[in-house]
């Protein structure tokens, strides 16, 4: 029996090491170490239990140990680059903006910007936009209607 066990630990642990190999996110390491600590119980000859609670024991201590660092490589903040200034100003039209043909462009910030807009996707030439968000090299907007330049 005590043969069996650690080669169901020992399988145990494959399995885990090969779902943690297809991840990024630290999922199963520990569960890796608890099995194979599990598995050196069971070539000791520590009862089923026994082998289960030392398995369950280390995979969670070493889960709470480990949270605080994971979450701190975990956390990607967004660096903030200068184009993202741009968010929230307004800028014109200066080529038609056409989602089909994947053309546009905005003068923003006295540059000019290719543009995707949002709703039918579709601007004219001398439409004021308002930057909403930057995708990769596209800023992002929507056209200001007439009476929302008025209320501003």
């Amino acid at each position: 029996m005590d043969g069996v066990m650690v080669i169901t630990w020992l399988a145990a642990a494959l399995a885990a090491g090969i779902i943690e190999a297809c991840t990024t996110a630290l999922v199963s390491v520990w569960i890796v170490i608890g099995a194979v600590c599990a598995a050196a119980a069971a070539a000791l000859g520590v009862p089923a239990l026994a082998q289960l609670l030392i398995f369950l024991a280390v995979s969670v201590v070493l889960l709470l140990l480990t949270m605080p660092m994971c979450k701190k490589f975990r956390s990607s903040k967004k660096t903030a680059t200068n184009a993202d200034m741009l968010i929230g100003r307004t800028g014109i039209i200066t080529e038609e903006v056409d989602p089909l043909l994947g053309k546009g462009e905005a003068r923003v910030g006295g540059k000019l910007w290719s543009v995707q807009i949002r709703g039918d996707g579709k601007a004219k030439a001398g439409d004021i936009i308002k930057i909403e968000e930057i995708v990769g090299a596209h800023l992002v907007a929507s056209v200001i209607s007439d009476k929302e330049r008025e209320d501003n």
